[in-house]
């Protein structure tokens, strides 16, 4: 009954867009987005009643001028018609209507339109100026509206912050623009349109996934972690779902979960390279746990060659040069981590830690290393002690003793600082007071 309540109001909107073409949007959410069927038919009913008798009016006048203007009933039954595949009596997605749909139907209605001006002006000849000039100004109206229209689809943000301020309560809009968002890490604007859009649509996986792939860059794991049960209980077939529940539980430790969770997202999606690439992050930072240096170099190797856009690879190859004393190539490896994401903490701090430090004077840089210890500081709003810890030793080893021990001091007021931290920062803090004092 819905259904047929919701195909009747849309025939009818159809013909109001068609004569007042305003509020056009790409995502038409479905009336009563979230309430059960038999709620829904029952708070439709009256607008469908009053839509059904519009359309019953007009058919009844296309019948009875059918022998007299035979145009009429042509294109009315032409619009009827061709909307009968997308009207929604079998429902496709979540979209109560879409302008598309109308492309083909409404040449039925401008049938109707051409025939009923061209008989007018047959009839009365001296409105043929008028009916001129005023398809005219129709046209050029028309045509503002359009430019008007096309401008909202400049980008996914502008087309989809429109269709919110037509209709706050879709879904799919808020989903898309937290997309956007995430995509230039603006996490808690994305957050808000995720969470508005579970609220619109809670039986909807995809905004839960979203949701544990934002707190996963948070590093919110174990609420990451939650979200994707929630999306995965309700669609264990996304090989995407399994791939970032691996991610999420490797950054939790768990490498037999994680690996797991990789080897089925494959399975799902045999040709799914982030799922490759999970894998191959997988089973280098087991070998690593595992002391296997040289396996985990391999598989850390193969993951930049299944995705070079990816930064996690390139930092534990670092760290393995690094440990290793290959330098000059942890450098390189670091670099290629911050070419790829310039906000990765990891790149930042363990670069700027091994130019403070590098065994070669030629590798050292504490002027770089400050700039990037600074960097990581401020994406985790100056909390992380071992962050402040870094760059209290560029600031020391650039000379600047005294900005060196106003952080180490900021890092020991921090609340809940490791003890094995603390006595590396009581330490550092008694080593740069006593060079700050005159002989």
């Amino acid at each position: 009954m819905a259904r047929i309540e919701n195909a009747l109001i849309t025939y009818t909107v159809y013909l109001g867009k068609f004569v007042w073409p305003v509020d056009l949007i790409v995502y038409y959410p479905t009336r009563a987005a979230g309430v059960p069927p038999a709620e829904m038919a029952t708070e439709m009913f009256p607008v469908a009643a009053m839509c059904g008798v519009v359309l019953i009016a007009i058919s009844a006048l296309c019948v009875w001028q059918r022998r007299e203007r035979p145009y009429l009933i042509v294109g009315w039954l032409w619009y009827l018609g061709t909307l009968v595949p997308v009207i929604g009596i079998v429902q496709v997605g979540h979209q109560s209507m879409a302008d598309r749909y109308t492309y083909v139907p409404l040449v039925g209605i401008y049938i109707m339109l051409a025939w009923s001006v061209a008989e007018f002006v047959g009839r009365h000849e001296a409105a043929r100026q008028w009916v001129v000039g005023v398809t005219v100004a129709v046209l050029l109206a028309l045509s503002v509206v359009t430019f008007h229209q096309v401008g909202y689809w400049k980008n996914s943000e502008t087309l989809f912050t429109h269709v919110l301020n037509v209709r706050e309560d879709n879904a799919v809009a808020h989903h898309l623009i937290a997309e956007n968002l995430y995509e230039k890490e603006q996490f808690d604007q994305a957050l808000f349109h995720i969470k508005r859009a579970i609220e619109l649509r809670p039986s909807e996986p995809r905004p839960y996934l979203s949701l544990g792939y934002v707190y996963y860059r948070q590093r919110k794991f174990r609420q990451a972690l939650a979200s994707y049960n929630r999306g995965i209980a309700i669609r264990p077939d996304l090989a995407y779902a399994f791939n970032g529940r691996g991610l999420v539980y490797l950054s939790l430790g768990d490498f037999a979960k994680a690996r797991a969770d990789v080897e089925h997202a494959l399975q799902l999606d045999p040709h799914n390279d982030n799922a490759r690439h999970s894998r191959e992050l997988v089973l280098g930072q087991t070998a690593l746990r595992d002391g296997d240096l040289a396996g985990a170099e391999t598989h850390f190797r193969k993951a930049t060659t299944i995705d070079d856009g990816e930064e996690t690879a390139w930092v534990f190859l670092g760290m393995i040069a690094a440990a290793q004393g290959r330098t000059s190539e942890a450098l390189f490896d670091y670099r290629e981590a911050l070419a790829l994401a310039p906000n990765s903490l990891e790149a930042n701090i363990n670069l700027a830690n091994l130019l403070i430090a590098a065994p070669g004077h030629s590798s050292r840089n504490a002027i770089e290393a400050i700039g990037l210890a600074e960097h990581a500081c401020r994406l985790t709003n100056f909390v992380r002690p071992d962050f402040l810890n870094t760059l209290a030793a560029a600031y020391y080893t650039a000379g600047r003793t005294d900005d060196a021990i106003r952080v180490i001091q900021q890092a020991l007021d921090l609340p809940e600082v490791p003890s094995a931290l603390r006595k590396q920062l009581d330490q550092n803090l008694e080593l740069f007071q006593s060079s700050s004092q005159p002989p």
